[in-house]
């Protein structure tokens, strides 16, 4: 049977600090790349710049590309809804997978977490948390035993983030290892595709983000670092 092929990290214009796609645009390009479905992972950090409104308001803005995504998504194509956070403890990025739109309108105090803090409370609401590109510069180590598991390939071509120390750190410490794009849409050397891609393919195709984590999870999935045609499986 085929992978379902999915891009784990990227990022809308409606929300991103610095993303040029919008959330339709994404949903094109993915499927253009050749995936089956994406979780958009907004910076949710940038609800701070939304002005003096309401929660409620700033959650209604910080969804709006993943629900503009989603809306335009054909019969066929998943798109799920994710995040990328980060805290003030370090210049450190994180994915969050396994919570839905309720979640977000419930949950006002998750960056005032740290990484200590925002563990059990991962564990008490069935999320998986994940570092992103931790081994790019300015980052710092994380304890592993904080992680469900760490971006073994991030796919911006801007920024280095050392896909083999990930990769020997992931097996080290026997943590998930999952790829994305981290596409912004923006323009590198002159051309609009700022992204080597990357991505997860499932054994069989979810219908909610929770699938995606179940399969997560049981580490049964493969790693794509780069053309989606030609599987690195490194797990």
């Amino acid at each position: 049977m085929s992978k379902f092929i999915l891009e784990t990290h990227a990022h809308t214009h409606e929300v991103s600090d610095h993303a040029k796609a919008t959330g339709v645009q994404v949903v094109d390009r993915c499927i253009r790349w050749g995936y089956n479905g994406v979780i958009i992972t907004d910076h949710f950090n940038s609800f701070k710049s939304f002005g003096e409104i309401s929660w409620e308001e700033k959650m209604d803005r910080y969804l709006s590309g993943y629900r503009a995504a989603k809306a335009h998504a054909p019969d066929g194509f998943q798109v799920f809804l994710g995040m990328e956070i980060s805290f003030s403890c370090a210049r450190n990025d994180y994915l969050v997978y396994g919570f839905d739109e309720d979640f977000l309108y419930r949950n006002s105090g998750l960056v005032s977490m740290e990484p200590e803090t925002f563990r059990p409370f991962a564990d008490a609401n069935g999320l998986l948390f994940f570092h992103a590109h931790p081994f790019r510069f300015g980052t710092t180590i994380v304890e592993p035993y904080l992680l469900d598991g760490i971006e073994v390939h991030n796919g911006s071509r801007k920024y280095s983030s050392d896909p083999a120390t990930a990769n020997a750190w992931a097996d080290t410490w026997g943590l998930i290892k999952i790829a994305g794009s981290d596409y912004h849409g923006s323009m590198f050397n002159g051309t609009s595709e700022d992204i080597a891609p990357g991505g997860i393919g499932l054994c069989w195709p979810p219908d909610t983000i929770g699938d995606v984590v179940a399969q997560l999870r049981e580490k049964k999935h493969e790693v794509y670092m780069g053309k989606l045609g030609s599987p690195n499986q490194i797990r």
